[in-house]
């Protein structure tokens, strides 16, 4: 039978007041008490904030303490394994500071960045091997979390940032269909091409 989980994770803005001393082993016997077998906790949220002190992200700027470990070392206690949710396509902080990073619907309009909230990341720019995964094998090894959920698959929606622009004219010598033409005959190879790209990109985060 499929696990009973609870989801607790946050998605937050820098304003938003964080306790500095939750009742964490509250929270744990809780779950413990109505038959909770996993709990989604804080990793990273879609606003890019990390809730663990961390070299390769931002931390949540309102927050003082470990919360990821601090939620997996009370849920571990009782049994209950702590999953940290970790938005994958989604992160303000990053956009904010590189925005070479972001995916463009159409060359040169890069993703919306706001002062304060999400911005769509494209996971074939170097974001994917200098930011991402290095938060996540520290999330995994510094606060002994049990897995990750990663959200936002729109990290592969169609992307005409340059990556992935020169990418496409790498592989087939013509240039990446624009959606201003739905009639380019390239748009039959951008579909297998692009699946193979996301098979790829799940495959190295999984390693």
């Amino acid at each position: 039978m499929k696990p009973i989980t609870w989801s607790i994770g946050l998605q937050s803005r820098a304003a938003i007041r964080l306790g500095g001393n939750p009742d964490m082993d509250a929270i744990a016997r809780t779950a413990f008490d109505n038959g909770i077998e996993e709990v989604i906790i804080f990793g990273k949220d879609h606003t890019g904030f990390c809730f663990h002190p961390t070299r390769f992200g931002v931390m949540h700027p309102g927050l003082n303490i470990n919360l990821t470990k601090g939620l997996a070392d009370a849920l571990h206690k009782y049994g209950i394994r702590a999953i940290a949710y970790v938005n994958f396509g989604m992160d303000g902080e990053a956009g904010r500071r590189r925005r070479d990073w972001l995916q463009e619907a159409f060359p040169g309009k890069p993703a919306l960045v706001t002062p304060d909230h999400y911005a769509d990341l494209c996971v074939f720019t170097p974001y994917l091997n200098e930011y991402m995964l290095p938060v996540v094998k520290e999330i995994i090894l510094d606060c002994g979390v049990d897995g990750v959920f990663f959200d936002t698959m729109s990290a592969f929606h169609y992307c005409a940032c340059p990556v992935c622009r020169a990418a496409f004219k790498q592989a087939f010598d013509v240039d990446l269909p624009l959606t201003d033409n739905l009639e380019d005959p390239a748009w039959n190879l951008y579909g297998p091409w692009q699946y193979e790209r996301m098979c790829n990109c799940l495959q190295t985060v999984y390693q």
